[in-house]
């Protein structure tokens, strides 16, 4: 039996192209409520089960989650993610602990509690400044000078949240940064073009427009609409070819998981994550001929490659 996380607070269209994959294949399945306490308490879980869950980003769901996360990993010999791969879910001081340990290129980051940290700090601006958790860019902010930074009481972001604590790194000169989803042996991967300058300044770095705060709280859409996206070419691709070798390793040496997303600028991994997308194209850079390969089947993506290795 393979158990689907279906959250009951989101309408979230991956659990059931999940299921219906599993239904095509004939495989059973089950989409329940990882969150209920004690709906997973009952379940009578086998050796070869599996779970597979895509957890949300925001606090309420990422506070659900880290409660009930033991007893699913004690529940589950086999579950996407994995222990090993959320203990960096939704914290990136974590992540970049992780990447300088494991000597992968990465920004220098500073973890500060408030502007009179940054003044302390040795650092060449414009800055980013970052929250350990949150996704969609909703928690970025940019600072052009030391002057321009906010004081404690400020709040930068939709869901009103101060900035501090939070991380600063130096901002790197870009038009785009690059998602690497890295499945098994392949790598889909595109360009997360940055329209700041040009569009909505409010949204650092996609400058995408916003969503009305409160469509965001009683329907829970994104607080900015998707960043606008390019294909990388295959050349781009190759050249970072050691970089990605690097990544897979460690996915599975140190991480203990099939998928990883990654996101680079300028040759430099900012942070991971372990969470499922529908957003990517379906060619990929196939590690071992360092090709670009176009699947015979229109549509077979990341999620579907997740999904069979794990009926393996």
């Amino acid at each position: 039996m393979i158990y689907i996380h279906k959250d009951v607070i989101y309408d979230f269209k991956i659990y059931n192209y999940i299921k219906n994959i599993l239904d095509k294949k004939r495989v059973p399945s089950k989409l329940i409520d990882a969150h209920d306490f004690d709906l997973v308490n009952s379940l009578d879980v086998k050796n070869d089960d599996v779970l597979i869950a895509t957890f949300k980003h925001d606090k309420e769901d990422l506070a659900m989650t880290k409660k009930v996360f033991p007893i699913l990993s004690k529940k589950f010999k086999t579950m996407y993610p994995s222990p090993e791969s959320y203990y960096y879910y939704e914290d990136k001081l974590k992540q970049y602990e992780f990447m300088v340990e494991n000597d992968i290129p990465c920004l220098e980051t500073h973890y500060v509690t408030c502007k009179e940290d940054i003044e302390k700090l040795n650092i060449n601006f414009p800055i980013v400044t970052k929250k350990t958790w949150g996704a969609g860019a909703e928690q970025i902010n940019y600072f052009e000078t030391l002057d321009s930074v906010v004081d404690d009481e400020t709040t930068r972001s939709w869901t009103q949240d101060s900035i501090y604590p939070c991380l600063v790194q130096e901002y790197e000169d870009t038009d785009c940064d690059w998602r690497l989803s890295i499945c098994g042996d392949k790598v889909f991967y595109y360009k997360r073009m940055h329209l700041w300058k040009t569009g909505n300044k409010d949204n650092f770095p996609y400058g995408m427009p916003k969503t009305p705060r409160e469509r965001v709280l009683k329907f829970r859409e994104p607080p900015f609409k998707p960043p606008n996206q390019k294909n990388i070419d295959e050349e781009e691709i190759y050249n970072l070819h050691d970089l990605i070798v690097k990544l897979h390793d460690l996915q599975k040496t140190k991480l203990n998981t099939y998928y990883m997303s990654w996101d680079i600028v300028n040759g430099k991994v900012l942070e991971f994550s372990v969470t499922a997308t529908l957003q990517h194209p379906p060619h990929y850079y196939d590690i071992n001929t360092k090709k670009k390969v176009i699947p015979r089947r229109w549509g077979l993506g990341t999620l579907e490659y997740l999904v069979n290795e794990y009926i393996k």
